[in-house]
């Protein structure tokens, strides 16, 4: 239901599928309905031209998407860079990103076993962005 809302939205404004909030929604329902294709297609189009807001989500969504696949040690380090430690370290002017960019960095060193470098993001987390829902989890 929320990939046809968000069609509709993005059939009026083509730049919808890759610029602003309506864009991040839009991946989201693209990852949830398997629609890797399209997926890949409008995250490197955020990334290359889009805006800093974009361009964070798209790489949190990257991530996401590496990590549908397999939750593989090789494949939490690909999430890692191509993703989550990237937004978490180089898009700090994105406030709503960094909760979490910072959360899903601590998880994934969690899993990878790297326990220091986890608790450095986890604490980012509680303490600069302790209200938000990423923090609470």
């Amino acid at each position: 239901k929320a990939l046809s809302v968000c069609e509709k939205s993005i059939a009026a404004n083509p730049e919808a599928a890759f610029k602003g909030p309506v864009a991040v929604s839009y991946w989201r329902a693209l990852l949830k309905t398997g629609r890797g294709a399209k997926l890949d297609e409008v995250l490197t189009k955020a990334i290359a031209s889009g805006d800093r807001y974009s361009s964070a989500f798209a790489h949190l969504l990257r991530g996401d998407q590496i990590l549908e696949k397999s939750d593989s040690k090789s494949e939490q380090e690909k999430a890692l860079r191509d993703g989550y430690l990237r937004v978490a370290l180089m898009y700090t002017d994105v406030k709503e990103a960094q909760p979490e960019a910072l959360y899903k960095t601590y998880k994934a060193f969690e899993a990878l076993g790297q326990t220091g470098r986890a608790d450095t993001f986890r604490n980012n987390l509680k303490t600069n962005y302790a209200q938000s829902e990423w923090a609470r989890k």
